[in-house]
């Protein structure tokens, strides 16, 4: 956990398949609630979202969207980060790419605004400190 977070604070990025929000969110506190231990005793894939749960946007709409399309789209789902997927013949599916607030908000004229609603109940205290 630790050396995923270094990581992302080198590069300057929220996600490295492993969010932010997975790294010191209600899943690494519920890990620990589980499992026992401390934080730098998580692995990765002890709290990675499954794939089938995650919210992505179809390569085929995305060619077919607009900059505002997507932008409402990334404010209604109120995430930091959207995947992109495209599906091969074979039925296999691939992440194909991401879409950023950060970097959609750094956009001339784009403003975003996300909801500051908390996701989990580690999220108020997180705000707090």
């Amino acid at each position: 956990m630790d050396e995923i977070n270094n990581m992302m604070i080198t590069v300057g990025v929220r996600l490295l398949f492993v969010g932010y929000t997975d790294l010191f969110g209600e899943k690494s506190v519920q890990y620990i609630k589980e499992h026992g231990g401390s934080r730098s005793d998580i692995l990765a894939q002890d709290i990675m979202t499954p794939l089938l749960q995650l919210e992505v946007l179809k390569q085929d709409d995305v060619d077919k969207a607009s900059v505002g399309d997507i932008v409402e789209t990334v404010k209604t789902a109120e995430r930091q980060h959207m995947l992109e997927t495209t599906n091969l013949e074979n039925g296999t599916q691939l992440i194909s790419g991401i879409f950023s607030s950060t970097r959609i908000e750094k956009l001339p004229g784009i403003k975003l605004e996300l909801s500051a609603r908390a996701k989990t109940f580690a999220d108020p205290g997180r705000a707090l400190t």
